[in-house]
């Protein structure tokens, strides 16, 4: 799992891989509430359009670019990986475990 992965870059200290787990959760929850589609062009805008609203959805703009375009892991400083690594928990814990039914 997505958490499984988060933990294990953690323990390693893979501050480039948590980046990537971002961008694939925004992934997984368009495809739970959006069109089903892993086109890129796509994938923000139905997790901006069709994802219930939560605390760090607006943080998705800047992870879906930098998932697009990733900088040097030399570059990513603490607090984005801190606050990549709260999106995804929360993501996972408010948004996809959620019965979209209950919306």
């Amino acid at each position: 799992s997505i958490l499984d992965k988060l933990r294990n870059a953690l323990t390693k200290g893979n501050n480039y891989l948590i980046t990537i787990l971002a961008g694939e959760t925004i992934r997984l929850a368009q495809l739970k509430y959006g069109e089903q589609t892993i086109d890129k062009r796509k994938v923000l805008r139905n997790f901006l359009r069709f994802v219930p609203e939560y605390d760090e959805k607006e943080f998705a703009v800047e992870i879906w670019r930098e998932y697009l375009t990733p900088r040097s892991s030399k570059e990513i400083n603490e607090t984005y990986i801190n606050m990549c690594i709260r999106f995804i928990k929360n993501t996972i814990e408010n948004v996809i475990l959620q019965d979209p039914t209950l919306h």
